[in-house]
């Protein structure tokens, strides 16, 4: 056995280790019983679900879509589930307007905010490049510059509450429909996988993954030490510095 092996099965053990007893659940519903939520497409899908998770534990949940209709029979479902209140605000997150508007209402009629889910992508074709700029320019604004906008203007009230920004990456429903042809899997339960994202929102978890071994485990070799990145980078900088700029 070479020297790298010798290094690398130690160390690959101890990460999965990690991994395993940090991830360890102590979630409790409770938890988010009169919490503040954000929602982002949440007409369908993982966003739907999690909204009404979040309803049946009794959140606050204010949610938003391009679809008023679609919307407002998810509000009126949060209610029969017992959230403490449901809202809507309809548009396109490629309007940043969108997002001023919700961080607004949010302020303005919930108080503040606790959570904010960021779960909206823009719908594209899974095909090659055919050239389209305008499309890209379309994409980046509501996958990337929506995100940032709406995460600029909450932050204000979410370091007053110490919440939390969840950040959800899938395109699970539309991408395994579309390759069904080629694909030996099937997408995995769109509630379990709600839910499993209010957990780790709920408790700051760094990431999570579902499922684990069809997602996080292949990517262990390519950031198996993202924490130990992070402190390297911090210890690079010198905050106050960085806000006195």
């Amino acid at each position: 056995m070479g020297l790298l092996q010798k290094i690398l099965i130690p160390v690959l053990g101890l990460v999965l280790a990690f991994c395993f007893y940090s991830s360890r659940e102590n979630f409790k519903p409770e938890m988010l019983k009169g919490k503040r939520v954000i929602v982002t497409g949440a007409s369908t899908g993982i966003g739907e679900q999690m909204v009404y998770h979040l309803a049946r534990m009794g959140a606050h949940v204010l949610v938003t879509a391009r679809t008023e209709a679609k919307l407002q029979q998810v509000v009126e479902r949060c209610r029969a589930l017992g959230a403490s209140s449901a809202r809507l605000v309809s548009g396109s997150m490629e309007d940043m307007a969108t997002t001023r508007q919700l961080v607004e209402v949010a302020e303005a009629e919930l108080g503040g905010l606790d959570m904010l889910i960021l779960n909206h992508v823009g719908k594209s074709y899974f095909n090659y490049f055919d050239g389209d700029v305008g499309h890209v320019q379309k994409l980046l604004n509501i996958n990337f510059l929506s995100y940032v906008a709406m995460t600029v203007s909450a932050l204000p009230m979410l370091k007053r509450s110490g919440g939390s920004i969840v950040v959800v990456s899938s395109m699970a429903e539309n991408a395994m429909r579309a390759a069904a042809d080629v694909l030996l899997m099937s997408p995995a339960p769109k509630e379990e996988c709600a839910l499993e994202i209010i957990k780790g929102g709920t408790l700051r978890q760094r990431e999570v993954y579902y499922r684990y071994a069809s997602t996080k485990l292949p990517l262990l070799l390519r950031d198996w030490a993202a924490e130990l990145l992070d402190l390297l980078v911090r210890q690079r900088y010198r905050p106050e510095r960085l806000r006195a700029a």
